[in-house]
């Protein structure tokens, strides 16, 4: 299954923390996986390329960003913090706050209404809109 191969974050400590809470054992007897009895199999780890936010809109000559989807396995906060938000001013960021603890999402949310952000949380994800929130206004008092 996708989900079992395809947990990732830059933190393995979240990835174990998967393992530790049952989270995978649930998942798996759920969808009549077995887990591997030798723990070395549990995770692996995998080089990738990655580009500095900064590079990535100076490289495509990025002048205005729409949304910025964040899906990071509980390093959704840090993702902000090295997007520079202050700067990158994304029209609507959208972050996964399950995997944040209180404090950390308590930190995101205060970093983004210090940038004039309206905030919605929305089950496992958090919808920052920059304000004005025009047509949008209706969604954020429901």
């Amino acid at each position: 299954m996708r989900w079992a191969t395809g947990l990732a974050s830059f933190s393995k400590e979240k990835i174990e923390k998967a393992f530790e809470d049952g989270i995978v054992a649930s998942n798996c007897k759920r969808f009549g996986i077995e887990i591997p009895t030798d723990q070395s199999q549990w995770i692996s780890q995998e080089e990738v390329q990655v580009i500095a936010p900064a590079t990535l809109i100076q490289t495509y000559g990025l002048h205005h960003i729409d949304l910025l989807q964040i899906d990071a396995e509980g390093y959704d906060l840090e993702v902000i913090r090295i997007f520079d938000i202050p700067k990158t001013r994304p029209q609507a960021i959208i972050f996964e706050n399950v995997g944040l603890n209180a404090a950390d999402y308590a930190s995101c949310l205060q970093l983004l209404e210090e940038q004039q952000y309206q905030l919605k949380k929305f089950g496992p994800n958090t919808l920052a809109l920059q304000k004005p929130l025009g047509e949008f206004a209706s969604f954020f008092n429901a």
